[in-house]
């Protein structure tokens, strides 16, 4: 059943209830005195207005009333204006203020003396300094400086809303028209230049020196004539500095090492964290870590010089995975954690990049990096390599040999961690690098029958399209344990894709540790080579080079290639000589060692000692280069780039004295990749297709935003909100005309007005009734690109009754009170003002209201989960295309539309358009046979507003409006903001900065700031 409701129709509309809590007034001063270059005051105290109206002499009459002058934007106008009739009287009407003069409250530190500067702050750290004499011997035409604790009758904090306040109580000397205005002429005359404010270059403003909610006055001696050292916010040519209110953000999370995700975007940190200088405000708060559920956003409020703490139990996503070894039932560890034997029940991981490790008495220790998926199949398996011998091999035996232009490169690709079994095959490709190959290797191990577990020759068949290959040379390595290792050397391929299959039995395994190839890259140098090549332990004598295999000028270098060392390798000596090398680890299995050779002729010894257990060394490639450049010594680097090598040697660079120079050198330091040796040692990543079974690459979780900034939400003026960061908040109250603090900062504006430019989350609304003084408080929500009605009503409230809200099931319930959020959960205790309040719980296709009984005693409510309930009510606005809201939450619908699933009873419908100020209403509900069809109608009413973009040199500043963080950074649009003057705030690093901006109607405003050296 549809059920229609008019604003004026037969069924109840009623008010929105809110919370009524109690507001502190702002009456209190500290004054302090800080000795020269002292950090700690050598004087702190504080004083409440009430002390100071009985105790101090007070200023003012309560009658006469004082003003200041804003900027002259008339460009045919002196901005000075001397005759002080323009933005002065009346507007800038500062009202009948009393107050304390601010050198009384000096005297109570001790006083301030000649060359002393005073420092008046406000309680969101905006300031302003004034030297010894404005204070204590101000001109008349300035008079003296009040700290203002009463307007119009009115504390501060009790409809004062921007006490306490800095005026300028100066006299009528030089105005023409007898009023006691502190204007832009008298600011040139009273103060030095240095102290002067303008509202932006060329436009004098002695507004900006009135600093409003005074929470400090602080004293700065100076020494030996020296000015003294006072904070910098007192002027800097026009814009003020201040410091913003900061606290510190704690994200912790089990397990740790989870990226932190803030308003939306993942930030740079990973838990556990303490993140400092987090501008105050709410924020959204969440963790991401691969194979783990990300849990639900937490608000966290971080205060002023607090911390705020939040955590989080990360729920692993596990998925099964089959571990099987070669042989059979080796000991498996997960991430170094011991988690059973292969070959068994499936372990249980989760999710995401872990590193098996195999081990098994007698073989070398594997470690397999794997990725474990959700779907699919997870299997991994392993052969093991036995430890060697230590059984005599024979040398390596010789290669390819010659000369050829360019430059040597060694190039590789992963191999294939499972195993290749009699009629499998799998995909290989070499590394695709323009140049001349020379050679390429596969490098085969672990063969082995598993039937008999015998030793067993892998038996490869190579293909490349339908032609199968012929191998080069085959040399194998028998391990006393079991196995067989062999080096398959091929000729050079026209085509880079292979197919590598197995040609003995089913029982007939082996593994592919990787792939080899052996390049000339192409460049202006000359290079020869002589390549030795088999399975050798990397234990003694491995291969020799005989004399006059290499030319005796130019820079030799011996390349080795090793596998089942790790990442380590083996120490390498030349004819008895111990050498210095480089050591890379191109891919899993792999090691690659470089190290410079003697200069000069004769045969060389290559043998290795200290390596790690089952190290085999499979190819040896002698190097000698020429350099096209012989004079400059030009080379290029890895990353190919041209520096100087050796430019400053007066000696031919091929000569005998420079291959010794070069030499020694490499005794006493290892080469940085790019070093000149006249060989490149590059790594290109090449894509592989293996099978299933093959792990994948570990992938990271997603790269941090180094600058978080808000993601837009879908949606466009046509579905009545604007793809903005921001929302706003329109305070209304019953009657108007109540003072508005916002977030607890005061605003100086009254009811009813619109705040835009705030920072999604919660924000703490107090209201003053100009009226009555009494004050009263509710917290709000802003949903980024909607503006949302916020309602006091100070006409009639019943005393406060609290009632306990309990979840009718074992879980935790989420409620809100009146359609208002925060959500809260139970079990929470609520305070409610009148009969009318209701509790709403919310579900993906539901809406459900529970009403709230008032008691004076206290009463209680118990919640169930939201179902659908049986109502739909139909909502349209004038003009359509409003964003609607029920009970807080965002529908996703616009007017006109029909919202279905609310259940009977009174409910919260708002609506939202760009360019409009928002309404609400609460309505009942009734699920009734036969009832009318009725409208929720609203007319919404249009604003004028603008857009203001802000920009800064160095962009990345965090942007602040109203005193608070929008949660923007530069360069950035706040949209919709009504038309007028604001002070946007600036902070980046270490700088801060705050400057007043005008929004014009229907116009976008762009203003630029310069921080630091800009």
């Amino acid at each position: 059943m549809v059920i229609r409701i008019c604003r004026s129709g037969i069924l109840l509309i009623l008010l929105l209830g809110l919370f009524i809590l109690p507001v502190m007034a702002t009456d209190t001063v500290t004054v302090a005195r800080y000795a020269s270059g002292d950090s700690e005051p050598e004087y702190e105290e504080s004083f409440t207005i009430v002390w100071m109206e009985e105790n101090l002499p007070v200023m003012g009459d309560g009658t006469t009333h004082y003003y200041l002058q804003g900027p002259v934007f008339d460009e045919s106008e002196d901005p000075w204006n001397p005759d002080e009739d323009i933005n002065c009287y009346p507007n800038k009407d500062m009202g009948a203020v009393r107050g304390t003069d601010v050198a009384a409250l000096c005297d109570l530190a001790g006083g301030a003396h000649k060359g002393d500067v005073i420092l008046i702050r406000a309680d969101d750290g905006f300031r302003k300094s004034f030297p010894y004499a404005n204070v204590y011997t101000p001109p008349a035409r300035q008079g003296r400086m009040v700290l203002a604790w009463e307007k119009d009758g009115q504390k501060a904090g009790a409809g004062y809303s921007d006490g306490m306040r800095l005026q300028f109580f100066a006299d009528t000397s030089v105005n023409l028209g007898g009023k006691h205005i502190f204007g832009n002429s008298d600011m040139r005359a009273a103060l030095p230049e240095e102290y002067w404010h303008f509202f932006q270059e060329g436009l004098p403003a002695s507004t900006g020196l009135s600093v409003q909610s005074v929470s400090r006055i602080e004293i700065y001696e100076s020494s030996g004539g020296q000015p003294p050292e006072v904070p910098s916010g007192d002027n800097d040519g026009g814009v003020d500095v201040w410091a913003p209110a900061l606290g510190t953000l704690t994200v912790l999370s089990a397990p740790v090492d989870a990226a932190v995700v803030i308003d939306g975007a993942v930030s740079e940190y990973l838990t556990n964290v303490s993140i400092p200088e987090m501008p105050v405000g709410y924020y959204g708060v969440t963790v991401q870590r691969e194979g783990y559920e990300t849990p639900d956003k937490e608000w966290v409020w971080v205060a002023d010089g607090s911390n705020a703490t939040v955590s989080f139990a990360l729920t692993g996503i596990t998925a099964p995975c089959t571990v099987v070894s070669h042989p059979a039932g080796a000991t498996v560890a997960v991430d170094g954690t011991y988690s059973g034997a292969a070959d068994t029940d499936p372990l249980f991981l989760i999710t995401g990049n872990h590193t098996l490790t195999l081990t098994m008495d007698g073989y070398v220790l594997l470690e397999i990096p794997v990725h474990i998926t959700k779907d699919g199949e997870n299997r991994v398996e392993g052969v093991l390599v036995p430890l060697c011998s230590g059984i005599d091999n024979p040398l390596l035996t010789a290669g390819p040999h010659g000369t050829l232009p360019g430059s040597f490169l060694v190039a590789t690709a992963p191999g294939y961690p499972g195993f290749i079994a009699g009629g499998e095959s799998i995909p290989v490709i070499l590394p695709d690098i323009s140049g001349e190959e020379i050679t390429s290797y596969l490098l085969f191990s672990h063969g082995y029958d598993t039937a008999s577990g015998l030793p067993a020759e892998p038996q490869p068949v190579i293909t490349s399209g339908d032609v199968r290959l012929i191998p080069r040379h085959i040399a194998n390595s028998l391990a006393p344990a079991g196995t067989v290792d062999q080096i398959c050397s091929l000729f050079p391929s026209a085509s880079k894709a292979l197919t590598l299959g197995g040609a003995g039995g089913a029982e007939d395994v082996f593994s592919l540790l990787g792939v080899v190839s052996l390049c000339a890259l192409p460049g202006p140098d000359t290079f020869s080579y002589a390549v030795y090549e088999g399975c050798v332990p990397a234990e003694g004598d491995i291969c020799i080079v005989p004399a006059d295999t290499l030319p005796e000028n130019g820079t030799k270098t011996l390349n080795l290639i090793c596998t089942g060392a790790g990442a380590d390798g083996p120490s390498v000596s030349v004819n008895g000589f111990p050498l210095k090398g480089e050591y890379f680890a191109p891919v899993p299995g792999l090691v690659h060692i470089r190290v410079p050779l003697p200069p000069g002729g004769g045969a060389y010894r290559v043998a290795a000692t200290d390596a790690p257990p089952g190290c085999i060394v499979r190819v040896v490639v002698a190097t000698a280069t020429t350099e096209a450049d012989a004079v400059s010594g030009g080379a290029e680097t890895e990353n190919g780039e041209e520096r100087e090598c050796g430019a400053d040697i007066p000696v031919d660079d091929n000569g005998f004295f420079a291959g010794i120079f070069r030499f020694l050198s490499s005794l006493f330091s290892s080469p940085s990749d790019g070093e000149c040796t006249g060989e490149k040692n590059i790594y290109p990543p090449v894509d592989v297709p293996l099978s299933d079974v093959t792990p994948t690459p570990v992938s990271a979780v997603p790269a941090p935003d180094l600058n978080p900034t808000y993601a837009a939400p879908a949606g466009s003026a046509e579905d009545g909100r604007t793809d903005s960061p921001t929302g706003g908040i329109l305070v209304k109250s019953v009657p108007s005309g109540a003072w508005i603090s916002l977030d607890g900062k005061s605003t100086g504006k009254k009811t009813p007005s619109l705040f835009a430019g705030l920072k999604e989350g919660t924000h703490r609304i107090s209201v003053s009734s100009a009226l009555t003084g009494d004050s009263q408080s509710n917290t709000a929500w802003v949903y980024p690109g909607a503006l949302i009605p916020a309602t006091f009503d100070f006409s009639s409230s019943l005393p406060e009754a609290s009632v306990q809200v309990e979840s009718a099931t074992d879980e935790p319930m989420i409620f809100t009170v009146n359609g208002n959020l925060p959500e809260q959960t139970t079990p929470a205790v609520v305070t409610i003002t009148d009969t009318d309040s209701f509790v709403a719980v919310h579900s993906d296709d539901g809406y459900q209201t529970y009403p709230l009984d008032y008691r004076r005693e206290g009463g209680a409510l118990s919640l169930s989960l939201a179902k659908p309930g049986p109502c739909t009510v139909s909502v349209t606005s004038e003009p359509a295309g409003a964003e609607i809201f029920v009970d807080g939450k965002r529908t996703g619908e616009t007017t006109p539309s029909e919202i279905s699933g609310l259940s009977a009873g009174r409910h919260l419908i708002a609506c939202s358009l760009v360019g409009y100020n928002p309404d609400a209403q609460v309505m009942v509900v009734n699920n009734l046979p036969g009832t009318l069809d009725a409208e929720a109608g609203f007319t919404l009413e249009p604003y004028s507003n603008g857009d203001l973009l802000v920009t800064s040199k160095p962009a990345g500043a965090k942007i602040y409006l109203y005193g608070h963080y929008t949660g923007l950074v530069t360069p950035a649009t706040i949209h919709g903001l009504p038309i007028g003057t604001y002070e946007i705030g600036l902070s980046l690093d270490d700088e801060t900065t705050v400057q007043g901006v005008t929004v014009l109607p229907e116009t976008a405003v762009t203003y630029e700031f310069r921080l630091g050296d800009e």
